[in-house]
């Protein structure tokens, strides 16, 4: 996860694939098991089914 790599996820709140997840978790993000999470401007989805959840924070960020 490129977020996670660049350091730039504590105690930022996320979701992920389960596969990541301790990695985040590694990277001092707060790890959730939703299908969508918005912190701010970081926008995260579990996987590709979830997109229908990611979509609305996806707007909702790019219209403030």
């Amino acid at each position: 996860w490129v977020l996670a790599s660049a350091n730039i996820l504590e105690g930022v709140n996320v979701t992920s694939t389960p596969g990541i997840k301790d990695d985040l978790i590694n990277a001092k993000a707060i790890w959730y098991n939703k299908e969508a999470v918005r912190d701010g401007h970081i926008i995260s989805a579990r996987r590709p089914p979830d997109l229908i959840y990611y979509l609305p924070l996806l707007i909702q960020a790019l219209a403030e």
